[in-house]
């Protein structure tokens, strides 16, 4: 969430570098690392759509790429995101054979077995294609169909990309956050490189390089540390069957027991419910998922990524002081940015949606209705990062039970609030998506009070003080700055409150100082 933050965490791993210089360096690369990825995104989707346009070819390509993605998401890469870290972890004080075993036997299992499924899912492609897009004609679904022969490989590639990341970082190292941006402009690249050949060639091929460059990138790092040495151990036999007890749960929950899982399954629900309420409906949502998304990819998901190590270590050795002392930070700190961030999100939402999307065929109307979206999104912003690091928390903690019973929580919350509220609007049917993660958060700080004591919650004077200090400068800038005045009204709020938290919170100040002067003094 934070430098600091970053540097309590990070001090608990060996990255061979005074913990100050890693936790700097680490929150630094990872947060470049994140921009480039959301940067290079909406560079592929602009070629992708210069290049094909909105016609036949890209339908077929986006539902057979959609398609490959969710089993992915949902099956393996959901079982390796919860597992991998927090067992390998129990190996941290053993030899680098030890951890090669499993390191091996999780790459011939995941290679096998998704290779299995991208050969099952081309077979049963033409019945999903037919319920996922029953209005697509036979040209468009034999084009579909001809995608998938290549595009389904994205499975095993994907996956084997996944793997060797997570591996790496619970080595300490985090250079498998650049896989995003690797597969997008090679993507990009295969795409302008190509003109004139055959476009679903052309497509798949452009899918399946960017994966399978940054496995190979990846699997050699893994090579260089040893990980491709296997030797025989019992800590390695007993970490497997660790390893096989958690992917059980998320198996079953069909990627429900995670974060992406969560969010996606949601965001299907809500997308059903919205082509319900008229043209464009289904858009408009879309666009203001990617605009809510940028702020919770920029901190939760950094913090998500480095925290896991972090605590599943500390999870091993039986440090649940520190383990909650970092959760303590986590809260507090998590509140005290992303709210005003949701805030800003809320009143600035038109002069945002106007900047990014307003331009072309989408018109003021269009706008208008991205916005009311937007705004409705805005209070996941906090409750979503929540979720997302939290459940980063519960893995650590060999807790996949209970992120599963939280999102069976969130959904049905969804569910039962679309069925019974018929939210019509956007924005209702935004603000319903937005309360269900409310009471999932709420459900995981149930569970972490029962688990940790009270000591996990930030102080209650400093809650209180965050609470009346987000009223008072909202209050303010609204009174302040008319909200017809595209800017001011966010831009007042976030000087009030800047001001405002420099006065009431002393001891983050003199941290932040702390840091900056340190930084000065290095340069």
């Amino acid at each position: 969430m934070n430098l600091q933050f970053h540097r309590l965490i990070l001090s608990e791993m060996d990255f061979g570098m005074p913990s100050g210089r890693a936790a700097k360096a680490t929150a630094l690369t990872l947060s470049i690392l994140a921009v480039g990825a959301i940067v290079s995104g909406y560079l592929r989707e602009m070629v992708l759509a210069s290049t094909f346009g909105a016609g036949t070819l890209a339908d077929a390509y986006l539902s057979v790429m959609t398609v490959a993605r969710l089993v992915c998401d949902i099956g393996p890469a959901a079982v390796l995101l919860a597992g991998v870290v927090p067992v390998m972890s129990s190996l941290s004080d053993h030899s680098v054979g030890a951890r090669g075993r499993v390191f091996l036997v999780s790459v011939s299992i995941t290679l096998l077995s998704t290779s299995l499924l991208a050969v099952g899912l081309n077979l049963l492609m033409p019945v999903v294609l037919s319920m996922l897009v029953p209005g697509f004609d036979e040209t468009a679904r034999d084009t579909g169909l001809a995608m998938s022969n290549g595009v389904v490989w994205f499975l095993p590639l994907q996956s084997l990309t996944v793997l060797f990341t997570l591996f790496l970082n619970a080595e300490g190292r985090f250079t498998g956050a650049a896989a995003p941006l690797i597969a997008n402009f090679a993507f990009i690249g295969v795409l302008l490189a190509s003109n004139g050949q055959d476009p679903v060639s052309r497509l798949w091929i452009a899918t399946l390089l960017g994966p399978g460059l940054a496995a190979l990138i990846l699997g050699c790092q893994c090579w260089q540390i040893g990980l491709f040495h296997s030797a025989p151990s019992d800590a390695a036999n007993d970490a497997l069957r660790s390893l096989r007890k958690i992917a059980g749960p998320v198996l079953l929950s069909f990627g429900l027991a995670g974060s992406a899982g969560l969010l996606l399954y949601c965001q299907l629900l809500v997308r059903r419910y919205g082509s319900m309420a008229g043209e464009g409906s289904v858009s408009s949502l879309v666009y203001a998922f990617r605009l809510y998304e940028v702020p919770v990819s920029l901190t939760a998901n950094v913090a998500a990524t480095m925290v896991l190590p972090a605590l599943s270590r500390l999870h091993a050795q039986g440090q649940f002081q520190r383990i909650t002392e970092i959760c303590r930070d986590i809260l507090e700190w998590g509140i005290l940015l992303l709210a005003p961030m949701a805030v800003i999100v809320y009143l600035e939402a038109p002069l945002i949606v106007d900047l990014l999307f307003g331009y072309g065929r989408f018109n003021p109307s269009d706008v208008e209705r991205t916005a009311e979206a937007l705004r409705g999104f805005a209070p996941v912003i906090v409750f979503e990062a929540g979720i997302v690091v939290f459940y980063r928390v519960l893995y650590a903690m060999h807790r996949a039970r209970v992120a599963l019973t939280v999102s069976l929580v969130v959904v049905s919350v969804l569910l039962l609030s679309l069925t019974v509220g018929r939210a019509e609007s956007e924005h209702g049917l935004a603000l319903t998506f937005s309360a269900s993660f409310v009471v999932g958060m709420g459900c995981l700080a149930v569970f972490l009070l029962r688990y940790f004591g009270r000591g996990v919650v930030p102080f209650f004077g400093r809650l209180t003080a965050i609470s009346v200090l987000m009223f008072i400068c909202l209050v303010a800038s609204l009174i302040s700055f008319p909200q017809d005045t595209p800017l001011l009204g966010g831009v007042g709020f976030l000087v009030v409150y800047i001001l405002a938290f420099l006065v009431l919170f002393p001891s983050h100040r003199s941290a932040m100082l702390s840091l900056i002067s340190r930084k000065e003094r290095a340069r």
